[in-house]
């Protein structure tokens, strides 16, 4: 099973995403770098509870070593920690940016409560402390 990250992401995208504003934005920006895992996939994704593209993102961290695995299902980041690949999720990019100067206070509360609308899932503890890092920030 060797797919470019590109494919999976841009089937997942459009799908999850279809008539979203900003989805086809995404896919074609020229600051994403979309690469090909180089590794096959030898044992069957659903075995482990991930998803292909999930154990996709996890063989390719394994080989490039970035900086963050940016993933938030449960799972896949106990499998990423176990791995010990640097994880942050939504939030804790979210919060990057505001220290980063890339996002007001106000911007990033705004935001999560957009995603929250819109039906992403984020447990109130994890906004709660969210919304106490950003007061801290």
């Amino acid at each position: 099973m060797k797919s470019s990250c590109l494919e999976l992401f841009t089937k997942k995208w459009s799908v999850a995403t279809q008539g979203e504003p900003g989805a086809d934005a995404i896919v074609q920006a020229k600051w994403l770098k979309f690469v090909s895992v180089d590794v096959s996939i030898t044992i069957e994704p659903l075995l482990l509870g991930l998803d292909a593209g999930e154990l996709e993102v996890l063989l390719l961290a394994r080989q490039i070593a970035p900086d963050w695995v940016i993933i938030d299902e449960r799972l896949a980041r106990r499998v990423a920690f176990a791995m010990g690949l640097p994880i942050k999720g939504t939030l804790g990019v979210m919060l990057a940016a505001v220290l980063a100067g890339l996002l007001s206070k106000q911007e990033a509360l705004d935001d999560l409560r957009e995603l929250v609308e819109r039906g992403i899932r984020i447990a109130p503890r994890w906004q709660n402390w969210f919304e106490m890092e950003i007061g801290a920030a």
